[in-house]
Formats: C-alpha cells, structure tokens, sequence
C-alpha cells in the first residue's frame, strides 16, 4: 500500500499490484507503479525507474503550474464587473462636476 496524499490528495492508502496494467490505462490510474512523493506504507517492491526530474508526474505537474493559466470564468466575471462599476462611477462623477459647474452659486 502506498500513500497518495501528496499528489491526488486521497486520504485513503492504495493498494499496489506486481502484474502490469491493461493497454490504455492512464499512468495516474495505474495500480502496478509507484510516484515519486509517495511513502510506502506497507509491504516491499522491487521497482524500475523509467521517468526522472521533470519528465515524471510531479515534474509534469509542476511545468504546467509554470506557464500562463487562462482565467476562470468568474475571473473574467468579477473583471467586467469591476469595469462596469469604474465607468459608472466615472460618469456620475462627471454629471455631478457638470450640474455644480453650471448651477447658480448664491
């Protein structure tokens, strides 16, 4: 059984299986292999290192963190918003300079 937590957040410990997995099943998914940042917690292996550095699943993770992100949709939301507010501040900012600058001053 090995410890997960770090990379998928499961709190549960999953168990690991000596025979490979099936064609097309998804390295996260894949119950034959262990990943870097996991702690075994019960049982021994004998394993094979076929990924090192920024060619394994936390190094794939951590490439993705580092490029440009789109923003969400509540992002671009909140930015209209935002925007929408600013100009309506600004132009009754400006019909209340305008209406004191041509009222009659007593």
């Amino acid at each position: 059984e090995v410890d997960n937590s770090a990379l998928t957040g499961e709190a549960l410990p999953e168990a690991r299986v000596s025979h490979p997995e099936k064609p097309g099943v998804a390295l996260t998914e894949a119950r034959c292999l262990a990943f870097f940042g996991t702690t075994v917690l019960k049982g021994s292996a004998t394993c094979v290192v076929f990924a090192t550095g920024d060619r394994t699943f936390l190094g794939e993770v951590a490439a993705s963190m580092q490029g440009a992100r789109r923003p969400s949709s509540l992002e671009v939301q909140v930015a209209h918003f935002v925007h929408l507010t600013a100009a309506a501040a600004i132009c009754i900012g400006l019909l209340v300079l305008g209406a004191n600058l041509l009222s009659k001053r007593q």
